[in-house]
């Protein structure tokens, strides 16, 4: 049997994911421990879309903010790992070497767009 939805503990709950300290938490089980509840019953007693909704929110706002710092930042490591976070697979194979294989008959796109050949000439 599932416990009922304790109206009392969400509106609590949601009132604490709208302060500042409510905003870092991104985890179910860390809003339980917050609140001194066991994951399960935690879950039965506040057992509502908007609670997980608000947790993805946050989670994506950390990101979003992690990726600025390490994108816009001045450490080289972090601008490197940005870099990967939002590469596609052909700038990642790039970053790795492994097209550094490739024979011109295979045509590299980024050798196509930058024209080398053009710039070595001139």
């Amino acid at each position: 049997m599932t416990p009922k939805v304790d109206t009392r503990l969400l509106n609590k709950v949601l009132k604490y994911l709208d302060s500042p300290e409510g905003e870092k938490v991104t985890k179910i089980d860390h809003l339980a421990a917050i609140f001194n509840l066991p994951v399960d019953l935690f879950m039965g007693k506040c057992n509502d879309r908007r609670v997980l909704d608000k947790l993805k929110i946050h989670s994506a706002i950390i990101k979003a903010k992690m990726r600025d710092t390490w994108q816009f930042g001045r450490n080289a490591t972090l601008n490197l790992s940005a870099y990967k976070l939002l590469a596609d697979s052909d700038e990642i194979e790039r970053l790795n070497g492994e097209s550094a294989n490739k024979t011109l008959d295979k045509k590299d796109p980024l050798l196509e767009v930058l024209q080398p050949e053009k710039v070595w000439n001139e």
